[in-house]
């Protein structure tokens, strides 16, 4: 198997008037098994596409000088310009404003194709097959071939491997049990509904990320020359309301995806690790540092030199950036960045080799 994975998410505007991105590609990966190329990625659609535009097209194109196959496109409406099933393109995704979703499509391997650029075709308005196409490539080249095998070197453990496809398997030596000073990135994420702590398995794509913990775990404990040392679950929860609130509930957050995946899985509850990381100001911070928002540098000095409590004069982060230029920047932040900071837990499965 050859998988290449893009870090980087790209940002996507309906317009040059546009101050933020409408549509925002992540996850992008290109991964052969065998004879077949997968190609998958993250869509997540803002709540309003604004201007006249009433369809957006994403095409994902695997291109070289010679060569071009088209995958099925991901076509998004305006809710008002919503397409009735007839009139529904056969084998593309269709999403509408506020839609999020998973996108997968899977062709035959061709020669050509290791080397070969993976690019979208992105088509802005309507059915006009006039308007311009700009390419954008997003992995350039890519590297598809089956390197040779070395018949002196051992197979590689199911831990090893798993590390390797997965950015939420982790190998434990080394790893600071306490996840003081961690960077929270790679692990799986679980969703939350605003204010809940409550596990829905239909909420994003919950119930494939459960399921995937727990075949993982299943995976490593059953080979035989891998085993689960523990698991970490980082809880939390965006920046808005009070602070102690938002720290019991990332921290319940967390609590209640260790109590599943430990009924799930048969590991010991003292095995998986509970951090209440709170209020997500690094996804905040992260979020404003990439727009175009008004008042940006100042939110940024806010968030860098401003604590999120200070008992002493009981003044916090958030009430300085309410007050930030008659609350205008906060108000922006609550409508465009605060949704997606609502996510709460995310997860990683450490291991050690027996072999």
């Amino acid at each position: 198997m050859k998988k290449i994975i893009l870090v980087l998410a790209l940002l996507v505007t309906t317009g040059a008037a546009a101050r933020e991105p409408k549509v925002v590609i992540s996850r992008l990966s290109v991964d052969r098994t065998g004879e077949k190329v997968t190609v998958s990625f993250r869509v997540n659609v803002a709540r309003r596409l604004g201007g006249e535009t009433r369809v957006f097209v994403l095409a994902p194109v695997l291109q070289d000088d010679r060569n071009k196959w088209s995958l099925p496109p991901v076509i998004i409406h305006r809710k008002d310009a919503r397409p009735t099933k007839e009139e529904k393109k056969p084998r593309a995704m269709h999403l509408v404003e506020d839609d999020n979703a998973n996108y997968s499509a899977t062709i035959p391997f061709k020669q050509w194709m290791n080397g070969a650029k993976l690019v979208l075709e992105k088509v802005n308005a309507g059915w006009d097959d006039d308007m311009e196409v700009k390419y954008t490539t997003v992995i350039d080249p890519l590297a598809l071939a089956t390197p040779p095998a070395d018949r002196d070197e051992p197979a590689a453990s199911a831990g090893d491997e798993l590390s390797r496809r997965l950015s939420h398997v982790q190998p434990a030596s080394g790893q600071d049990r306490n996840a003081r000073g961690m960077l929270f990135t790679g692990g799986a994420s679980v969703y939350f509904r605003q204010g809940s702590s409550l596990i829905e398995p239909e909420r994003e794509d919950n119930r494939e990320v459960l399921a995937g913990l727990l075949s993982t775990i299943r995976a490593i404990e059953h080979s035989g020359n891998s085993r689960v040392t523990h698991l970490l679950v980082a809880g939390f929860a965006s920046p808005e309301g009070s602070y102690q609130g938002n720290m019991l509930l990332s921290r319940q957050r967390a609590t209640a995806v260790k109590e599943y995946i430990a009924r799930h899985s048969g590991l010991p509850a003292d095995a998986i690790l509970v951090h209440d990381g709170g209020e997500d100001w690094e996804g905040l911070r992260a979020q404003v540092e990439q727009s175009r928002m008004s008042s940006r540098d100042a939110v940024l000095r806010v968030i860098d030199r401003v604590p999120v409590w200070d008992p002493a004069s009981r003044v916090g982060r958030e009430s300085v950036l309410k007050n930030l230029d008659g609350g205008i920047p906060y108000r922006y932040m609550l409508e465009y960045f605060f949704p997606g900071l609502r996510h709460a837990a995310l997860v990683w499965i450490y291991y050690t080799n027996e072999i």
